[in-house]
């Protein structure tokens, strides 16, 4: 059965010593020796906040199962000086203070953190084998059998893909991922995501903003035929997309990328677990064409909160997201 959980405060965060990348010796010779030195996941030219995680030492043993953080659009590694560059420095020192090391936390930047590009991306090949290949990485160099992935906003759904593996395509090229690796994640966490598109991308803006394409952007769908569950006044017949009922089934179409992944693939990992705010500024009401965009398909447990904006969900939640992925 899945639980619901609302949270109407986020509890604040101590702070631990200082959070700082990029990734340590030992992983950045690893990936030059593995053969993935083309993808540059260091990007040290973007900084040290770039990235984050690996062993001290090649001796360095692990205690815990690894966590794989995945940003969200125009976001990086770690925490760049602003709240849309926040990265995941906050969650990382909370799974430090609680035993976990360098070892065992890993993030990378998967664009290049500009804040005026983000309406232009999308699910592209460039990205989904960026954010396949680290997760391959993780796995070949902790030798975990399994890891657990918190990904935000955009980052939900590039990861899923991720994971889902096989053929994509994204207009410009088409791109093979490889074999599902879903088996091999034990909790996936969403937060903030958008896997039923948003809102917002609808009309003309799935035209004017590549983020809301029809193909691999965010489109969310301009209309729907509604099958209503239960009775409907007059007055209630004419729905729109934000304030169609839950309780009214509506088929719609939306992102291709999007509905292919959310119909034809398995869930992301053995417990998947998805967070929403009803204040997030990004996302809207969380509703759309009468789904929860923000729950992946086969959650097994979710979190709503109420008063946290989009970004603020992912930094001020780390208590909580510690919490779901210890879970058994």
């Amino acid at each position: 059965m899945i639980a619901c959980i609302i949270v109407f405060s986020a509890l604040a965060l101590v702070r631990a010593k200082e959070v700082k990348g990029p990734f340590t010796v030992d992983f950045q010779n690893w990936l030059q020796s593995a053969g993935y030195a083309d993808y540059n996941f260091p990007a040290l030219h973007l900084g040290d906040s770039a990235s984050f995680g690996g062993k001290e030492n090649p001796e360095q043993e692990f205690h815990n199962e690894p966590v794989i953080f995945i940003h969200g659009n125009s976001d990086g590694a770690l925490d760049a000086g602003n709240l849309y560059n926040s990265g995941w420095t906050a969650s990382i020192e909370h799974f430090m203070m609680n035993g976990y090391t360098s070892a065992e936390l890993y993030a990378l930047t998967w664009g290049d953190r500009d804040l005026s590009q983000s309406y232009s991306r999308v699910h592209s090949c460039v990205t989904l084998k960026r954010v396949r290949r680290f997760i391959d990485a993780v796995l070949a160099y902790t030798n975990a059998t399994k890891v657990d992935i918190i990904a935000h906003s955009m980052g939900v759904t590039l990861a899923r893909m991720a994971i889902a593996g096989g053929d994509w395509w994204d207009q410009i090229e088409g791109c093979h991922l490889g074999t599902p690796i879903n088996g091999r994640i034990q909790s996936f966490l969403g937060i903030a995501g958008a896997n039923y598109g948003m809102c917002a991308c609808m009309g003309e803006a799935a035209t004017a903003f590549k983020a809301c394409g029809k193909q691999i952007g965010f489109y969310a769908g301009d209309s729907c035929q509604k099958v209503p569950k239960f009775p409907l006044s007059k007055s209630k017949s004419n729905f729109t997309c934000s304030d169609t009922p839950l309780d009214a089934e509506c088929k719609v179409e939306y992102a291709s990328s999007l509905m292919t992944l959310n119909d034809k693939h398995a869930k992301p990992g053995e417990k998947v677990y998805s967070f929403w705010s009803e204040q997030d500024e990004i996302i809207g009401t969380n509703t759309v064409w009468g789904r929860q965009t923000s729950k992946i398909p086969g959650t097994d447990s979710y979190m709503i909160f109420s008063n946290l904006k989009h970004h603020e969900l992912k930094i001020n939640t780390a208590e909580s997201q510690l919490d779901f992925v210890n879970r058994i």
